[in-house]
């Protein structure tokens, strides 16, 4: 019977080495590519890198000249809301158009705010020199914001000596 326990006891420790042996593998396996996925990552990292010192050297001027520079917009809001007579035919029409200015110059707001008074006269007159049936349309809407920007621009270098407006929006319009 001695005999037999050792053949089994040979037997369960050949199991247990073969099996350490495969933990050992897959373990190692493991590392592998774990090391080959760092290794890649560096690779690429480092490529991101040196093009970017590349471009860094003499492509910077290259790209702000492609790209031109971030700038932020401000929204001046003219209150009230304008509320005039339409001109043209036997019945009374009226149009409320809300504005608002944006700029991109930040020195600009401070003029802008201190001609305020001339930028509403030259809308109200605008607006009060539509018709009815063109400014129904979407044409015609927008065809009464570029005009706006226009009498607004004209106004301002009249009296700053630039346009300072670079948009006119016309958020709300309602013609009744």
């Amino acid at each position: 019977m001695a005999k037999n326990d050792d053949d089994l006891d040979l037997e369960v420790e050949s199991k247990k080495g073969g099996g350490m042996k495969k933990i050992i593998i897959l373990v190692v396996v493991i590392l592998l590519v774990a090391g080959g996925a760092v290794a890649a990552t560096m690779m690429l990292m480092g490529d991101k890198e040196s093009s970017g010192e590349a471009a860094g050297e003499g492509g910077e001027e290259a790209q702000a000249e492609a790209q031109p520079p971030k700038r932020t917009p401000h929204y001046i809001d003219v209150r009230p809301a304008f509320v005039v007579n339409l001109d043209g035919d036997d019945s009374i029409r009226f149009l409320q158009v809300s504005v608002s200015l944006m700029t991109y110059d930040d020195g600009a707001i401070e003029a802008i705010e201190e001609n305020m008074p001339l930028i509403k006269h030259h809308l109200t007159m605008l607006f009060s020199s539509q018709k009815y049936d063109q400014i129904r349309t979407i044409e015609g809407k927008k065809k009464l914001q570029e005009d706006a920007v226009k009498v607004v621009r004209d106004a301002l270098i009249e009296v700053t000596g630039r346009p300072l407006v670079d948009a006119v929006y016309l958020p709300n319009i309602v013609g009744q």
